[in-house]
């Protein structure tokens, strides 16, 4: 017997039976039944694209947790110091670009942390996220950093790994990038020459202020600046290959573009 779907946390599973052929643990023929409740142990995980709160991790080593008073209180974790780590078990549900913003807080030091993919099955890890945290002048005191990268998609543990002190953690967020959604992208831009070995211009009729990332194709990111209306980014240092340009407008909208650095 097969079924149709793989089954995960979330299902409601039922079973009917209807035969002769299974026998009870008293070795008498087993009744038949209709849409009997199965117990679903199935390991729980967090979906991407979604929301990710920081307590609800499956792992952690070094962290402690306490009461919230962001939007939507809760909990958010702490007294993170180098080598510490969290780990929650995700499914990417479609591979591209995404948005990452992570909602963080300090009194006076600068945190940072990293996000790896470990894939289950061969040991594989992808760095999705190596970033720094200013203070934000209070524990309490929260404000939301963003990024982008390249996701893969599958059944991934993702791992939170601490390499700077101290800061504040509520939630994760990722947001997959989409050029044809009309409600997240307020403007389109080209990019010229393309391919191109020396720089590259953004052209575009609507771009005022906005923040330019160049991504590698493993999500790590190479160039980050503010731009203004047409702009030339120098790209002679990038290796040769594959990359991704994205731009987030004052709004919070924001277009991703390939390119071939030669």
């Amino acid at each position: 017997l097969g079924l149709d779907i793989d089954l995960v946390f979330t299902h409601v599973i039922k079973v009917s039976y209807n035969g002769s052929t299974i026998q009870a643990t008293d070795d008498t023929p087993l009744l038949t039944f209709t849409l009997e409740n199965v117990q679903n142990n199935l390991a729980s995980f967090h979906t991407i694209p979604g929301k990710i709160e920081a307590e609800d991790y499956s792992t952690q080593s070094g962290i402690q947790i306490e009461d919230c008073t962001d939007t939507g209180l809760g909990q958010n974790i702490g007294y993170l110091d180098p080598g510490d780590y969290l780990d929650y078990e995700v499914n990417v549900q479609q591979a591209g670009i995404y948005t990452i913003d992570v909602r963080h807080a300090s009194e006076n030091s600068s945190g940072a942390f990293v996000l790896e993919l470990i894939n289950p099955d061969n040991g594989s890890i992808v760095n999705i996220f190596n970033g720094s945290f200013p203070s934000t002048g209070g524990w309490q005191n929260w404000e939301t950093k963003s990024s982008s990268a390249q996701i893969p998609n599958g059944r991934y543990t993702m791992r939170l790994r601490v390499t700077g002190t101290q800061f504040n953690v509520n939630w994760i967020e990722f947001k997959k990038v989409t050029s044809t959604d009309d409600r997240a992208v307020s403007y389109d831009f080209e990019l010229s020459p393309n391919p191109s070995s020396d720089y590259i211009q953004i052209l575009s009729p609507n771009l005022r202020d906005a923040e330019m990332s160049i991504l590698s194709m493993q999500g790590k990111t190479m160039i980050r600046e503010s731009i203004s209306d047409k702009r030339i980014i120098q790209i002679k240092d990038l290796p040769s290959g594959t990359y991704i340009l994205r731009l987030v407008n004052n709004e919070g909208h924001s277009l991703a573009k390939k390119f071939v650095k030669l």
